[in-house]
């Protein structure tokens, strides 16, 4: 017997008796996901009921979400208010992290992260999934103590891959946000779930396409939604080692949904077009696809459309089983970290308990918890009227291991390259203590290291510290580098100081430094030294941007004051002060002003060579020398605009931008004749997974040009 006359028959019978139970296979893959929307829609429109729903991947996402008993209408307005960039990126907002991780984004403004805690690995994925789990969480917050997928309005199923036995793992039971996650945790970008043994990611490795998932939840007609992607007709264009290997993993879950749509009754072709799986943007386009292509099978599929008294009748039962109303939790727990931290979380967390949940306060409350850095993800359910903060820390740290790469090519014969790293301990010695040390090599190296210990409970910390540096100093005479002086720094000290939250930082410390400094290459202008030096300083910090690498909107800045009570080479004592302010604008979703202004003051006796004031170089004057200009006092400011113009593939990072920057700077107490100088500059910023890289060129006064580039901070 033919399947249609099969179908023939079933449709006979529901007239007859009862209709046949109708389920709805949806198919995984990334953004094209978003065509069973116009699925959906289309069974709603035309009055066809939906009695058993399983998904794979994106599938599992949309049919679990249509499962808890939303309309495609409110599918749709929960699909379209979702940032879908932001939920898949994964990273805490640069103002949510703590002072202490801020600064690390600084030093190390890249994309990388490491730990050391079973050797020296990278995370198991780019993206622990904290930000979509959130998502998960709401979502299925009022099923929290559901036992079962089958209570749900509409009987649920999604299909996810055990990495260790490769075995196919399907969701009937548990935690409705965890078979989410799970489901949809693609290899390499999510962090797969451990869950009893297992390590689970996307389903789509092993069954695309769960018809027989479908048909054993006892589904009479088994509906499939296939994402038919358009397949490459030329060998070059998966010549590539990416393009080889994405297709031979397209070809396993090809052969996969072949078996699946095999099985199914009806089949629904949604054609890809010229969507890929990554269009996220895409999501009302791409449903448009699924619209059509299902009224292409309209004629087979209206044979199950009801009345309109059976379809009320559908959806009065449907919307019976649905639960909306969440219960007023009286109490917290936390489960998933080491007791300190739990007691830590539940104080932070505690406003959240005898109050309705609100899940926007509380995904700020818990993004707060993410900018500790120590976890993978942080989420929550309700569970005998107490709200459940789960806690996952990260696998491979700590110890935490930030490399970073500099690269500074403003002078084609005064090449720099330094590669580091900084590597942290945590709760060493008490909880929220951390041992910080960095390392480099390259032009100039350097080892620091630096102990803070919070005292009791208070946002006060002492620091005790430690620095070896051997730099390179450039002199110039009339703008041609002369001589190159090295010098040499080991240095002890110790700092008392205040966090103001997690925009600010007071310090007041006392530091040692041993010295030597002598000629490199060029002319003799300074005699050689070594010495000692004692310092008593004081530096606040402030940073409220809204990111560390390429800020949009937000200040940031410092003030250092230091009192050099002896220096090798000064005539006595002398006071220095330094300001650094800068100021971003956001002018538009792709365009943004921004402003820097520094300036530093000598007092009483002048400064030696080494302890001079500097400007020159990129995002300092940029038309000049590295440190070209070197006085007792100076003044800066520059103004320039960021233009979004692309963005970079996701392994490879973020944005490009076009900036302009116009400077203006003088020293002052030196020898350099000149007064005011400015310049602009103009070139291609790159927010790339490596850092920051600039390329560009730069005019200024007096006919000095040049074209540069560099890899590392730019603000």
């Amino acid at each position: 017997m033919s399947r249609l006359s099969a179908l023939s028959l079933f449709c006979i019978a529901a007239v007859a008796a009862e209709r046949p139970k109708i389920g709805l296979a949806l198919e995984g893959g990334g953004a094209l996901g978003f065509a069973h929307l116009g699925v959906i829609r289309f069974f709603e429109k035309h009055h066809i009921p939906i009695d058993y729903i399983a998904g794979t991947s994106m599938g599992g996402l949309i049919g679990g979400f249509y499962s808890t008993g939303m309309t495609a209408e409110e599918l749709d307005k929960l699909v379209d208010s979702l940032d879908w960039d932001d939920l898949l990126n994964g990273a805490i907002p640069h103002r949510d992290l703590t002072f202490r991780r801020k600064q690390d984004r600084l030093a190390y403004p890249n994309n990388f992260e490491m730990g050391l805690r079973h050797g020296l690995h990278m995370p198991n994925g780019l993206n622990g999934g904290h930000k979509i789990g959130l998502l998960f969480d709401r979502v299925a917050l009022p099923y929290s103590e559901l036992k079962s997928f089958d209570d749900l309005p509409i009987p649920f199923r999604c299909v996810s891959t055990d990495l260790l036995s490769g075995n196919a793992v399907v969701f009937r039971e548990g935690s409705l946000s965890k078979a989410f996650r799970a489901t949809m945790a693609i290899p390499a970008v999510f962090t797969p779930l451990e869950q009893a043994g297992m390590l689970l990611a996307d389903g789509g490795m092993v069954n695309n396409l769960p018809v027989e998932v479908v048909k054993k939840m006892g589904a009479d007609i088994v509906i499939a939604v296939h994402l038919a992607l358009e397949e490459p007709t030329d060998i070059k264009s998966i010549e590539s080692i990416l393009g080889v290997s994405s297709r031979a993993v397209r070809v396993m879950i090809m052969a996969n949904e072949m078996r699946s749509m095999a099985a199914a009754d009806i089949v629904i072709k949604v054609p890809a077009g010229k969507h890929t799986s990554a269009d996220f943007k895409d999501h009302n386009p791409i449903s448009e696809t699924g619209l059509h292509a299902a009224g292409d099978r309209a004629n087979v599929l209206q044979a199950f459309a009801l009345n309109n008294e059976q379809w009320a009748a559908h959806l009065a039962a449907r919307q019976a089983r649905r639960k909306q109303e969440v219960a007023v939790p009286q109490q917290l727990a936390v489960d998933g970290t080491r007791p300190e931290a739990q007691r830590s979380i539940a104080k932070q967390m505690a406003g959240h308990a005898g109050k309705p949940v609100e899940p926007a306060a509380l995904q700020q409350s818990i993004s707060s918890l993410m900018g500790w850095g120590r976890y993978e993800s942080i989420g929550y359910s309700l569970r005998d009227s107490t709200l459940q903060i789960h806690a996952k820390e990260k696998w491979h740290a700590p110890p935490f291991v930030f490399p970073g790469l500099d690269f500074n090519a403003s002078d084609l014969d005064n090449v720099r390259f330094q590669i580091g790293a900084r590597i942290i301990y945590l709760d060493l010695g008490g909880y929220r203590s951390e041992w910080r040390t960095d390392v480099s090599v390259g032009f100039q190296p350097f080892a620091s290291t630096e102990y803070y210990r919070p005292l009791g409970h208070s946002n006060w910390f002492v620091a005790p510290r430690g620095l070896y540096e051997r730099t390179v100093r450039n002199l110039y005479d009339h703008g041609k580098r002369v001589s190159d002086y090295r010098t040499l720094r080991a240095s002890f000290g110790a700092d008392l100081g205040y966090i103001f939250g997690r925009s600010a930082e007071l310090r007041l410390g006392y530091q040692a430094d041993r010295l030597s400094s002598g000629l490199r290459i060029g002319e003799q202008l300074e005699p050689a030294f070594r010495g000692t030096a004692h310092t008593s300083q004081a530096r606040f910090v402030f940073d409220n941007q809204d990111n560390a690498i390429v800020p949009r909107t937000g200040a940031a800045g410092s003030i250092a004051f230091e009192w050099r009570h002896a220096a090798p080479l000064a005539a006595g004592q002398f006071p220095q002060l330094e300001l650094n302010a800068s100021r971003f604008w956001r002018t538009s979703i792709n365009g943004s002003l921004f402003y820097k202004v520094a300036g530093g003051a000598t007092f009483m006796n002048a400064p030696p060579e080494f302890e001079k004031f500097t400007l020159g170089g990129p995002f300092r004057l940029a038309a000049l020398g590295l440190d070209e200009m070197r006085g007792r006092h100076y003044a800066y400011s520059g103004f320039g605009y960021l233009h979004q113009i692309a963005t970079l593939p996701s392994l490879a990072g973020k944005g490009v931008f076009i900036m302009t920057r116009y400077e203006l700077g003088k020293m002052y107490g030196s020898t350099d004749p000149r007064g005011w100088f400015n310049d602009g500059s103009t070139g291609l910023l790159f927010e790339s997974i490596l850092g920051p890289f600039f390329v560009g060129g730069s005019v200024g006064e007096q006919g000095r040009r040049k074209v540069f580039f560099s890899l590392g901070r730019v603000f």
